[in-house]
């Protein structure tokens, strides 16, 4: 069995944040920020309703205080083109 894609994002809400974007994410850019009452589900609804999907990948969205809270880091296989 072949192993999905696996793509693994991290939102970036300020300056700090996408500098400190872990190897192994890809940025969730939320610089803008239009709706700050929606925190970070407003960039994961807007990746959904606007990026085409793979049927057969796996998706994550992660907070930047994912790692520091957790002290997990993303595999170096889960990273697609």
């Amino acid at each position: 069995m072949q192993t999905p894609p696996i793509h693994l994002h991290q939102i970036a809400y300020s300056i700090a944040t996408l500098a400190a974007v872990e190897p192994g994410y890809r940025v969730l850019d939320n610089l803008a920020n239009p709706r700050p009452d929606w925190y970070e589900f407003w960039p994961i609804r807007q990746f959904l309703l606007n990026e085409p999907l793979d049927d057969a990948a796996w998706y994550g969205f992660f907070s930047p205080k994912f790692g520091a809270k957790t002290g997990l880091t993303p595999p170096s296989w889960t990273i697609s083109a």
